[in-house]
């Protein structure tokens, strides 16, 4: 998986199978941009993200929490339409945004 924090923007860009495999790196990268949010929102830029588990849910639950504490809230983005159905499935749309930008 490939993540990056977009320069100049409280965003995250994703890329590839987000997984177990991705657990620290994306811990790292989300408190990273967490810390750097200038504005309400975290986006979580998705339309990359090709393959999503159980422990990106996770992961996803966990950031939920930290961003919540700060005040944050955190956006899933343009995400592909088989991960928008898992994320829906999982009730992912009643904690976080999901959108289109």
């Amino acid at each position: 998986m490939k993540i990056e924090i977009v320069d100049g923007s409280d965003a995250l860009r994703l890329a590839g199978h987000f997984d177990m495999n991705a657990s620290q790196e994306f811990r790292n990268a989300s408190r990273k941009a967490l810390a750097a949010v200038r504005g309400k929102e975290l986006l979580l830029l998705m339309d990359e993200v090709d393959y999503i588990d159980s422990s990106a849910l996770g992961m996803l639950l966990v950031l939920h929490k930290d961003a919540s504490e700060r005040g944050i809230a955190v956006v899933l983005a343009n995400c592909q339409p088989f991960i928008q159905r898992a994320l829906t499935t999982a009730y992912f749309d009643r904690m976080f945004t999901l959108r289109n930008v």
